[in-house]
């Protein structure tokens, strides 16, 4: 039988010291899976009630219903990931909004290389607006932009608000923070007073 004083002396001559300060080496060819949410969106609904969230997974799959599939998982309690397999397919649906559930907005956000998905600013929803009431002469992109940043932030101007003699409102694409209060309208006029 082994004595006790035996036993203690093998186990000091183990240790994990150097096993744990030992480095591990990679290779060149290893994968790097810093931007490995490169197809994803981080997103939530402007809601205070509870939705049903397995409706909303499958709603939202019907009206996008991206070529490759979308696979929509819960982050935490009102905060979603939606992986996209495709990036024209993330982009498609991004550009295409803004989208809601059940009358809630839905704010998507995309995830910067080697961000936390739940680091994600979830305060801007963009979308188009349509201003009624500007003047013919006023119909250009430089008052659109002027207006723009009044009610968010300016990203995009209508080309075709300048095609036509007769149409009677300017589309303009904003960014808009939601914990703002939204802005209904805005007087305009010409210098000259017009």
């Amino acid at each position: 039988m082994v004595g006790v004083e035996n036993i203690n002396g093998r186990l000091e001559g183990i240790g994990i010291e150097d096993e744990e300060n030992a480095e591990v080496v990679f290779d060149e060819e290893a994968e790097d899976v810093s931007n490995k949410f490169e197809t994803c969106l981080v997103g939530h609904f402007l809601t205070e009630k509870n939705l049903n969230v397995r409706a909303m997974k499958s709603k939202v799959a019907d009206i996008w219903h991206p070529p490759r599939g979308i696979n929509i998982k819960d982050l935490k309690p009102g905060i979603f990931l939606f992986q996209f397999y495709h990036a024209d397919d993330k982009e498609w649906m991004l550009n295409g909004g803004p989208w809601n559930f059940d009358g809630a907005m839905l704010v998507l956000n995309k995830i910067r290389s080697g961000e936390d998905p739940l680091e994600v600013s979830l305060t801007y929803l963009q979308f188009w607006i349509q201003l009624v009431g500007v003047p013919s002469g006023l119909m250009i992109e430089t008052t659109g932009k002027q207006l723009a940043n009044f009610f968010g932030s300016f990203l995009a101007y209508e080309p075709n608000n300048n095609s036509s003699i007769w149409r009677d409102f300017m589309r303009i694409k904003i960014s808009f923070d939601v914990r703002q209060p939204l802005k209904h309208k805005k007087k305009i006029r010409k210098k000259n007073g017009a």
